[in-house]
């Protein structure tokens, strides 16, 4: 039954880079389908053993995370908006665990991490498809070409591309073979992809992504160096074959953005937020409320900052729990095997970038990393206690073996 529930898992993780491209009828996203399924082969898993894993830090705080926002029910300044921000918190939460049940081993992880990379392919096939036929975002300025997968906002299929990136890294340098192959193609596609959306920050998360290859890797410093630029080189040659000319010209107004603009207006949605926190200080506005929180000053706009949001929607309260989950996954991290350190770091420095100008605190793809960090750490953990274990049976067998040897002493020899 385990291995039902690991294998629909994989599909779940699978169809998230891509969910909102094929939505069934009276159903939804097929993403929401096969996360019920594997929720209910994991549960069955659990009652058939009789046990399972002890909750680790990271569970025990996006619970405690999950029930401050089922509790802002009491205080909202909307309810309906509250019941849906909650009610996907709390359909989040059990993958956190099946992540964490079944995914700890090497293996999963990896099978896990790979199951993602391909889902992004999906993606990618439909971006690429709507570009051929000149279909662009339908939130595209006149002068802007913004081109995203169907469904899908833009700027999040750059993050989600991005964070792939150190991703299919980390197979171009752990696996042999096709995977390499695969790994080293994926990434100039990706690039491309990001560099179509015209997303300012999913292409500064793509240039933090792209240092995995100077990070981590085989070799000297000088010769990840040189993987580095020819990845780059390669890339470049294409998008400059491919992304067109305004997307391009948007991209690279981040650095005016950056020192006197205001981002689309998300400044000023900042500053709306910043007044609507100091209102509500403690327990914030309600889950999902922010938009309602800074309407009278902007209108009913998304915070396009994930510390602002919680900030404003759970108040203090709720920004420490998610901030102590932050930290977790941080710490989580250092404690991995160095290779893996790399990548995943990058990975969430990725991450952090996004954060900063788009709404991902309640996005599959944060709660995934999470949990993907917190059950390779406890694999991690684990398969060094069963090491020391083994080390230390060893040990006693041959200290035992060699009493037996002397009558139940131990001989020294002369001079030890």
């Amino acid at each position: 039954m385990r291995k039902i529930a690991f294998f629909l898992l994989v599909v779940f993780v699978f169809s998230v880079p891509s969910e909102q491209v094929w939505i069934l009828p009276l159903i939804g996203t097929p993403s929401r389908v096969v996360g019920a399924l594997a929720i209910g082969a994991g549960l069955l898993a659990m009652f058939v053993q009789g046990q399972t894993r002890k909750p680790g830090a990271q569970l025990w705080f996006t619970t405690l995370f999950v029930i401050c926002n089922l509790m802002s029910l009491l205080w909202t300044m909307n309810v309906d908006v509250t019941v849906e921000r909650a009610m996907t918190y709390f359909q989040l939460l059990p993958i956190v665990w099946l992540v964490w049940e079944f995914g700890r081993g090497r293996d999963e992880h990896d099978v896990l991490l790979a199951a993602f990379c391909v889902g992004a392919l999906l993606a990618l096939y439909s971006q690429f498809m709507n570009f051929a036929a000149g279909i662009q975002w339908m939130g595209a300025g006149p002068t802007e070409a913004r081109y995203s997968a169907t469904n899908t906002d833009p700027n999040e299929l750059g993050v989600t591309l991005a964070v792939c990136i150190p991703m299919v890294w980390y197979f171009f340098v752990t696996r042999r073979g096709s995977f390499r192959v695969v790994g080293l193609a994926l990434i100039p596609l990706a690039l491309i992809g990001i560099l179509m959306t015209s997303s300012r920050g999913a292409s500064l998360g793509a240039l933090t992504a792209m240092t995995v290859v100077a990070v981590v890797g085989r070799g000297s410093a000088m010769q990840r160096s040189v993987s580095f630029v020819a990845v780059v080189l390669l890339a470049a040659i294409a998008a400059i074959a491919v992304v067109p000319s305004a997307a391009w010209t948007r991209i690279f107004t981040v650095g005016t953005e950056l020192q006197s603009g205001t981002f689309s207006g998300r400044t000023l949605i900042w500053d709306a937020g910043v007044d609507a926190f100091l209102q509500h200080p403690l327990l914030g506005v309600g889950s999902g409320a922010f938009g309602v929180a800074v309407e009278s000053m902007v209108g009913s706009r998304a915070s396009h900052n994930v510390p602002l949001a919680i900030l404003v929607e759970q108040g203090l309260v709720g920004f420490a729990i998610f901030t102590a989950m932050i930290g977790i996954a941080a710490w989580q991290i250092v404690r991995l095997p160095t290779h893996v350190r790399g990548v995943w770091t990058v990975i969430g420095l990725t991450w952090l970038i996004g954060a900063m100008s788009l709404s991902l605190q309640h996005t599959k793809v944060t709660w995934l990393l999470l949990a993907l960090i917190a059950a390779r750490s406890a694999g991690e953990e684990e398969r060094h206690i069963v090491q020391a274990r083994a080390t230390d049976r060893a040990r006693y067998g041959v200290r035992h073996a060699a009493a037996a040897g002397t009558g139940g002493f131990v001989v020294r020899q002369p001079g030890l």
